[in-house]
């Protein structure tokens, strides 16, 4: 054994090789980034959906069973006299294609009486940024911002029926207003046709209501609401909504075993790659071991290098990845009023699996190589 050796610097070593350490790098560095942008691409899509489904925050939906049947009058007066209830408005909802990718959804769209509308707004902390409500009576509709952006529709189009855009509407509606708020609703005009009976001043309702808590009672509310019979009526609340989703979420386990399957795919094949780079260096490991490096301090070496390649592959991956995830956000996914994602904690802790993963399966193959080395028998061979 040689004393006085001072270990080779992994450092220079990369600096003078910079191609072998460039392509050490980058293929651990585009699989981090890939795996950053397909998890924050998917949580954008999931909280997406999450605005399509649970937009009713501060109150409740009651539609009836059977259409046309209605509700009754004494249903709708056990529900107007109950203690948590505040205040009912008479609606009748539809829905309208909202764009996801890999995702069709669609958001409410409520024909509301014009003398509710303020009122509904007030409670949804939503409001008319662009143009005014639309009016009983005719063929109007105020859509919600992002539900404009996501079907690229303006101020005074011309959506329903015939036409290019929300074809899922029955009849002509003209755009008068554009509503702003994280609420996912639309309102249109009170009318025979969107709400038929709409004028009727009776307690039954052939359409349905939104209904109302008093001040901090909205859980008391909804489990009143969750008793009514289902049969007569059907109730959507915070409670059977987020039910919804979670189904939504177990049905797109799609998601996770792609990324499941990326990370055990790019961390074979990298992790394989880089153990080939050390076996070819096989003969340089060969000759530190006969001039005096001990098999664990050639080890140590490798350990130094593939943790600085790996560290320095994490940081590059994620400044990549959060660079075309805020491109992605900003300008694919906002611009078509869906939700995007830069940063999010899930997304910085799994692709740290790539540069982990890939270490392991990099440093026991390459422990059993140094374990092997044979200085000797290798200059044998060379001979």
């Amino acid at each position: 054994m040689c004393y006085g050796l001072r270990p080779l610097s992994v450092f220079n070593y990369n600096r003078n090789n910079k191609m072998k350490f460039l392509t050490s790098v980058i293929p651990v560095a585009v699989a981090v980034s890939f795996l950053y942008i397909l998890i924050t691409f998917a949580k954008g899509s999931q909280l997406s959906i999450y605005r399509t489904i649970l937009n009713f925050r501060n109150y409740s939906l009651c539609v009836p069973y059977l259409k046309e049947r209605g509700i009754s009058e004494g249903l709708v007066s056990k529900i107007e006299s109950n203690k948590n209830v505040g205040k009912i408005i008479p609606i009748r909802k539809y829905g309208i294609q909202y764009d996801i990718p890999y995702e069709n959804s669609a958001t409410k769209l409520l024909a509301v009486k014009n003398k509710d509308m303020d009122y509904l707004l007030k409670k949804s902390r939503d409001k008319i940024i662009q143009g005014r409500l639309p009016e009983d009576g005719k063929n109007e509709i105020a859509i919600n911002y992002y539900e404009a952006k996501n079907q690229k529709i303006r101020l005074n189009d011309i959506v329903g029926g015939k036409c290019c855009k929300l074809t899922d509407i029955d009849g002509e509606y003209k755009v008068v207003g554009i509503i702003s708020g994280e609420n996912l609703f639309s309102m249109l005009s009170a009318n025979d046709e969107s709400m038929p009976n709409y004028k009727n001043t009776s307690g039954a309702s052939l359409n349905g209501f939104i209904v109302f808590p008093k001040n901090g009672r909205i859980s008391e509310m909804n489990k009143f609401l969750e008793r009514l019979p289902k049969r007569q009526i059907t109730v959507e609340t915070l409670n059977n909504l987020n039910d919804e989703f979670n189904k939504y979420k177990e049905g797109s386990g799609i998601i996770n075993v792609l990324i499941i399957g990326s990370i055990f795919l790019m961390v074979v094949t990298v992790g394989s790659s880089r153990y080939v780079q050390f076996f070819n260096r096989k003969e340089e490991l060969g000759i530190l071991n006969a001039i005096g490096y001990s098999k664990k301090k050639i080890l140590k070496r490798a350990l130094i290098e593939i943790f600085e390649i790996n560290a320095l592959s994490y940081f590059c991956g994620i400044v990549i990845g959060i660079g075309t995830s805020f491109f992605i956000e900003k300008y694919v996914l906002e611009a078509s009023g869906s939700v995007g994602v830069t940063f999010d904690a899930a997304a910085f802790i799994i692709s740290l699996y790539i540069p982990l993963f890939t270490a392991l399966f990099t440093v026991v193959p390459i422990n059993i190589m140094i374990n092997k080395l044979d200085p000797i028998s290798m200059i044998e061979e060379e001979s």
